[in-house]
């Protein structure tokens, strides 16, 4: 095609910052200036806003221009059930046209996906580093569960003596546990709500996350510490109070 009448396909960002509408595709409309001349072109399509940089950035007018001059690059479409014969069968062709030339490919997914590494490496760390703090506070609480039960074992037995359920004894023992890590969630959960904005705001396009998510974390910390103490505290509320208070 020739400069004086140059299509193109633009994103709808492009498509306003051209001063176009919807109506204005499918006409010669002056498109670009160069050396104080407008040049006119036609918009052909219209795409939907996408990101093709990182999700930082806002998404920034973008156009497809038509231009069947030699270029560097071929861009082929490709089904991903058949991706290996594919690039096979075009690297076949391109040994038979190209002179000895050697075949340098990529995929643009994977140019896309590298936008997105950073956020994908610094998700698995902090899932292994969660997943291993929670182990280790796990291990900590039910060792110091272990110790404050041996500490209090000839309590626990008189109490059962005179008459106290399974149940108290174990709410007993569990509670002032419990009592700390809901001191922990609301001495967290605030700091973790402004870190958590902190990231967010690097980004252009943001989502919120309501403290519903942060509740549900507190419950779920407050499970798992329930279910290791709890192990403890039932474990010391079945077992018979006669030896202990023997032994004592």
């Amino acid at each position: 095609s020739d400069s004086s009448g140059f299509k193109l396909v633009v994103n709808e960002t492009g498509l306003r910052e051209l001063g176009l509408t919807l109506e204005d595709v499918g006409q010669m409309r002056p498109i670009l200036e160069r050396d104080t001349t407008l040049i006119e072109g036609m918009v052909v399509g219209v795409v939907k806003d996408f990101h093709f940089t990182d999700m930082r950035s806002e998404i920034k007018p973008f156009a497809f221009a038509f231009d069947y001059a030699p270029k560097d690059y071929l861009h082929v479409k490709l089904s991903n059930s058949e991706l290996a014969s594919a690039v096979e069968a075009i690297q076949t062709v391109w040994n038979e046209q190209s002179n000895g030339n050697s075949m340098e490919y990529f995929f643009l997914e994977d140019t896309y996906a590298k936008h997105f590494a950073q956020e994908e490496r610094l998700s698995d760390i902090l899932l292994y580093i969660t997943g291993l703090a929670l182990f280790i506070a796990c291990m900590g609480m039910f060792a110091v569960a272990n110790m404050v039960i041996k500490d209090r074992r000839r309590e626990i037995a008189i109490r059962k003596v005179l008459g106290a359920s399974v149940s108290q004894v174990t709410r007993l023992v569990s509670q002032r546990f419990l009592l700390l890590v809901l001191v922990a969630n609301l001495i967290a959960i605030p700091f973790a709500y402004l870190v958590v904005q902190r990231w967010l705001a690097e980004f252009a396009y943001q989502v919120q996350i309501g403290f519903l998510l942060y509740g549900l974390a507190a419950v779920g910390t407050l499970l798992l510490a329930a279910a290791t103490v709890g192990f403890q505290s039932l474990r010391a509320a079945v077992n018979n109070p006669a030896p202990t208070l023997r032994s004592e």
